[in-house]
């Protein structure tokens, strides 16, 4: 019997700059059915607006890992679950985005986004990663969003039970990147 493959693929290309880190990444659906991609992130506690940081970053050993999902919940309750926005890509279509990640890179989860610059350390990675969250568009109810041209937001927390992970696998570049050092939840691709 024939191994089953996701028809869904990721290509990404990492450059960096003496103030940036370029990250150009591609996704193909290749499958029957429509996709939403979460990778619109949002902040603001009293009214969404896109989220400056674009992309959510943790250290993981000598890896930097980049994060187009759901943040890592903190230990203590939330007074809201931060699911990002959706892009849709319809089956057999492809999608493609370039993101800048501005200088000094720090770790970044919208839970922790005010923690004071005193709670980080320099380290130096060698490899980045790109992990991207998305589910079948079948079932998902989402609204047009206001804060994103072009996505939209889920109605439904659900969505996120039944998430599929692209996964770009480590890339090797090396980077001085800012640890948080205090209170801090990080991504674990085994969630």
């Amino acid at each position: 019997m024939a191994k089953q493959t996701d028809p869904v693929s990721l290509t990404t290309k990492l450059s960096k700059a003496a103030d940036r880190l370029q990250l150009r990444y591609g996704i193909h659906n290749g499958g029957e059915k429509a996709i939403l991609v979460f990778n619109r992130l949002w902040a603001g506690e009293s009214g969404r607006q896109v989220d400056p940081q674009k992309v959510y970053r943790f250290v993981s050993g000598h890896g930097l890992i980049l994060l187009l999902g759901s943040a890592p919940l903190p230990d203590s309750p939330v007074t809201f679950r931060n699911l990002p926005e959706v892009v849709k890509i319809e089956s057999h279509s492809d999608f493609e985005e370039e993101l800048s990640i501005l200088a000094p890179i720090t770790e970044y989860n919208i839970y922790f986004s005010k923690a004071p610059a005193t709670e980080r350390a320099s380290t130096r990675i060698d490899t980045v990663e790109l992990f991207i969250e998305y589910v079948d568009a079948a079932g998902v109810e989402t609204m047009p969003s206001r804060t994103h041209p072009g996505a939209f937001w889920t109605t439904n927390s659900a969505a996120m039970t039944n998430y599929r992970t692209l996964r770009s696998g480590p890339i090797a570049l090396q980077l001085d990147v800012l640890r948080q050092t205090g209170e801090y939840a990080r991504f674990s691709p085994t969630r």
